[in-house]
């Protein structure tokens, strides 16, 4: 089985969900499905078992209510040290760092990448020909990938 993904990365998706889910950006069912497809697309529940894999889903957020909207009044220090953030933001706000006028250099698409691995999994030669004669761009890149995979592979 080639696992896509290292549990690592995937636990870090499973925070930024559970911080969109806090945030009342996404329902809490898309972010657990979301997750779940993810899991099994990376491989990961083969690998890891689906009890570990839904062990790190279950990043159980409390629901909004009332009783998280009426928190507790903040202490001193934390007012303080949220003034001190708010005016060290507000001071950045105003003497902004010059962004370099460097173009960007090309970077293969994370995209590209995933698609890559799935055609190369189902095995057809020429199709996988074709789809590459299509990325020419990000050929020689996916070369270098698949080459340092075989070769972690095989050591």
């Amino acid at each position: 089985m080639t696992v896509l993904g290292d549990l690592d990365d995937f636990i870090e998706v499973c925070g930024l969900q559970a911080e969109l889910y806090d945030r009342g950006l996404i329902d809490l069912h898309v972010a657990v499905d979301t997750l779940q497809r993810l899991a099994e697309c990376w491989g990961l529940p083969e690998v890891h078992g689906q009890d570990t894999i839904q062990a790190i889903i279950a990043f159980a957020p409390a629901p909004h209510d009332e009783a998280s909207v009426n928190s507790p009044p903040l202490s001193d220090f934390d007012r303080r040290e949220m003034e001190r953030r708010i005016e060290c933001w507000e001071a950045a706000d105003r003497n902004p760092v010059p962004v370099a006028t460097e173009p960007a250099r090309y970077r293969t698409p994370q995209s590209v990448i995933d698609a890559f691995w799935c055609v190369l999994r189902q095995g057809d030669a020429d199709r996988l020909s074709l789809w590459l004669a299509d990325h020419s761009r990000d050929a020689s890149y996916l070369n270098e990938i698949w080459r340092a995979k075989c070769s972690t592979a095989a050591a």
